[in-house]
């Protein structure tokens, strides 16, 4: 396991209080942008176990929004 899942979390503290930031792009050409919107979990099992998730979510009129849909 990865050295984040061994950590506890308080995650309704981290997204309410403490934020994020979420960075797009390329390394020539990236936008940053805060955010208080997410989750953390587990999805689907497998050979060994759950995959570890976080999702955000980036209101479109964000600038940073443009940088996710054109960049992987």
């Amino acid at each position: 396991m990865s050295g984040f899942e061994n950590k506890e979390y308080n995650v309704f503290e981290m997204f309410n209080d403490q934020w994020a930031l979420v960075t797009a792009g390329s390394a020539s050409h990236f936008n940053t942008c805060t955010i208080a919107w997410g989750s953390l979990g587990t999805i689907w099992g497998g050979p060994h176990g759950g995959r570890s998730i976080v999702t955000v979510y980036i209101n479109p009129s964000r600038y940073t929004w443009e940088f996710l849909k054109e960049n992987e």
